[in-house]
């Protein structure tokens, strides 16, 4: 991929956007080396960073995984269209036509950690992984090698190849259009179906009965229940008028009107970056240079938007007894390691909030 890039700046291309390759040290020993760097930079990094974009296990299989703030869903379904997939059992199709398209939630254990936590940088983590039934990777262990990926993990290398097309497309996107290529639609969309989970938790765990039936949850939702306080196959009742769970449930109804506005105001971010982006395309003759003047200074404002959304979810003080994470909507789950949660602060309340209703 960045021989790639080079190539192209050899030829003459030069991209809008400043594009930063890295390859972090010290990841399995805290993400001592991303961690660093963005601490260290972060004013640069607030100013001017767009996307973050990372690739931890790029190939491990045939299976395309990706995790993303939700303004980069966009991005990735664009890109995954425009490379064809090795698995060809149809003549054409592509990564995105063989792809389930779950985009999961960011959570930890690699180098996107610091940006989107963090920073407030919106990011993305994809590769190419295995399922039941594929070749077991070895992942850190002696057998991890190349040998094994070129007999059993990826014979001929090709997803390695559309690996590297995927993420070629995903970062010309980003650095060499006008416009910022973000949705912040699908982000009001995503807080909305968060803040429904949230209540839809509150409710389940309220009910008379809520048994959790394993045979029916995904790996996901078991790694979930297993690290919070709920017992699989338990009977757990709660009194669904404790005052607690009242106003908790009060308090998300603010919350979505919240998110209604925030809509709002999206789909008119995104209607304006529509309209400037086809006057992009409409030839203005060099004499008439203050209307380019006027159309360059209307898109940075966009840009600027768009740029600083994510920020915008960062609190200062950090989340409660975890500081250091800045963003009330995405973060590792308190009691789920690498995967993520969402409006992660909810989750201690709504414990206390099951833990004072329980009869």
């Amino acid at each position: 991929m960045i021989r790639s890039y080079g190539e192209a700046l050899r030829l003459g291309w030069k991209p809008l956007r400043t594009i930063v390759f890295a390859s972090w040290d010290g990841e399995e020993y805290g993400l001592v080396g991303s961690t660093e760097w963005v601490e260290e930079y972060l004013p640069w990094i607030n100013k001017a960073n767009v996307a973050y974009l990372n690739v931890d296990v790029g190939t491990s299989g045939p299976n395309f995984k990706a995790a993303a703030s939700p303004l980069l869903d966009n991005v990735i379904y664009a890109a995954t269209k425009s490379v064809l997939s090795p698995n060809q059992t149809i003549p054409g199709q592509t990564v995105y036509d063989v792809w389930n398209r779950k985009i999961s939630t960011m959570g930890s254990g690699s180098d996107f950690t610091a940006f989107q936590d963090f920073a407030g940088v919106p990011s993305l983590d994809v590769g190419f992984a295995p399922v039941a039934g594929d070749a077991v990777y070895h992942y850190h262990s002696n057998y991890d090698s190349f040998h094994w990926m070129k007999k059993f993990g990826d014979q001929g290398f090709h997803y390695h190849r559309a690996m590297a097309q995927v993420m070629s497309l995903i970062t010309a996107q980003l650095a060499d259009l006008p416009l910022i290529s973000f949705k912040a639609k699908d982000y009001a969309d995503a807080l909305g179906n968060y803040v429904k989970k949230v209540e839809d938790k509150l409710d389940e765990a309220l009910s008379p009965s809520s048994d959790v039936q394993v045979s029916t949850m995904s790996d996901e939702a078991i790694t979930e229940v297993r690290a919070s306080r709920r017992k699989l196959g338990g009977n757990h009742k709660h009194k669904a008028t404790s005052p607690d769970a009242l106003a908790f449930k009060k308090a998300l109804g603010k919350l979505h009107k919240a998110v209604w506005k925030l809509k709002q105001s999206a789909l008119e971010l995104d209607e304006r970056a529509k309209e400037l982006e086809s006057r992009t395309k409409q030839h203005i003759p060099w004499w008439r240079w203050p209307s380019w003047l006027r159309l360059a200074l209307e898109i940075r404002k966009v840009n600027t938007k768009y740029k600083y959304l994510e920020r915008d979810f960062l609190h200062a003080e950090g989340l409660d007894s975890r500081p250091w994470f800045k963003h009330v909507v995405f973060a590792p789950g308190l009691w789920t390691g690498y995967a993520g949660g969402k409006f992660i602060s909810s989750e201690p309340i709504l414990f206390s909030v099951l833990s004072s209703s329980s009869s």
